[in-house]
């Protein structure tokens, strides 16, 4: 194949960019001879680049950082470097929200001039691709194979297995050296994540302090508390309650550490958030809570039996009413909360109860 230049856009937040990984596993594996550049925000750059550990050397990584930082003349600065590559393929992997998100896609591929585009013609929103996959919000497709459906367009016939992570040496370097006394007894260690990118999706973080202690007294575990510097504050508070020689805490470190230090987990208890899919792809036992998203879409890729989500119907909902079941809630902040806080203590036990007993569990997932 004549050597081709291709531009991928993944500009989602860390659990997109993670469910992405098959995709662009994909175009690297199909598209050897190409040069291949993947355009990412800043937080999940480090992610892509993990693949160059797999020995895909064709791939670059270039984030947002300079339109984030300089606005309009930003975005300018980076389009002209962009257009000056001569893109032949453009293919862009992320849902087509709303109509200011079409807008905005049919400027910037017009900008750098690439002929042939492909992406998601999600709710018929998809008019900036010369190609297009159907895709509907609210339909029962789980995220990863809306993305890999976008590049078996070209023809390919992606992997459609859970994708996996490679973790830099270093990283697991680092998680060895602060789980060090942990991991040599062999004893049980239980990961807790009591943020989320949006608050609304949030499980009260009391009950998080809850089971992290009925983890400690009853479950003999250690406990990991993970977070971002934006969760620095409450995942301190959860620690505080908590036996000093029981609980670690991992706050704001970069991204490939983080994901390091899930891998070491027996089982991790997470909202719905990026560090879940994170979880997932790095083969990590996962109890998931939900608020009203589209459970199908996002719950953890990952064979059934490694997985537990539990979600409450919607109707519990006094602010929004939803016309769809799979509907999501787009709020960021949410003084209610009543879809997260209806999850009880009990059933997030139970849930950790059977996957730590390694028994067959079905996902609350029905889908086709």
């Amino acid at each position: 194949m004549a050597e081709e230049k291709i531009l991928i856009l993944e500009l989602g937040g860390i659990g997109d960019t993670a469910m992405a990984i098959p995709a662009v596993k994909e175009v690297l594996k199909s598209y050897r001879n190409a040069h291949i550049t993947v355009l990412t925000v800043p937080r999940t750059k480090a992610i892509i680049e993990s693949l160059k550990e797999e020995g895909h050397g064709n791939l670059d990584v270039v984030s947002t950082d300079a339109m984030d930082n300089h606005g309009i003349s930003g975005w300018g600065s980076v389009i002209k470097s962009m257009r000056r590559e001569r893109y032949d393929i453009a293919i862009d992997l992320s849902a087509v929200e709303t109509l200011q998100a079409a807008v905005k896609r049919w400027l910037f591929f017009k900008s750098l001039g690439v002929k042939k585009t492909y992406g998601r013609n999600t709710n018929g929103r998809g008019w900036a691709f010369t190609k297009k996959a159907d895709d509907v919000l609210t339909s029962d497709e789980h995220e990863v194979l809306r993305k890999i459906k976008v590049v078996e367009l070209l023809g390919r016939m992606a992997d459609r297995t859970a994708p996996r992570l490679t973790i830099p040496h270093r990283d697991m370097e680092y998680v060895d050296s602060l789980l060090s006394g942990w991991t040599a007894g062999g004893g049980l260690i239980v990961g807790i994540n009591p943020g989320a990118f949006r608050p609304s999706r949030t499980w009260p973080a009391g009950r998080f302090k809850d089971i992290a202690r009925w983890l400690i007294e009853e479950m003999s575990a250690h406990v990991v508390i993970t977070g971002g510097n934006k969760e620095k504050a409450v995942v301190e508070n959860i620690a505080a309650s908590l036996p000093g020689d029981r609980v670690k805490t991992v706050t704001g470190v970069s991204i490939m550490k983080f994901a390091a230090a899930i891998r070491k987990m027996n089982i991790f208890l997470t909202n719905d958030t990026g560090p879940m899919h994170i979880a997932a792809a790095v083969g990590v036992p996962i109890v998931a809570l939900f608020g009203q998203t589209n459970l199908c879409r996002y719950h953890p890729y990952m064979e059934e039996s490694m997985y537990v989500t539990i979600k409450k119907d919607c109707i519990l909902c006094p602010c929004y009413s939803f016309g769809h079941p799979m509907q999501e809630c787009r709020r960021h902040d949410c003084e209610d909360k009543q879809c997260m806080d209806s999850i009880t203590l009990d059933e997030v036990k139970e849930a950790a109860l059977k996957l730590l007993s390694k028994q067959s569990v079905g996902a609350v997932v029905q889908c086709s």
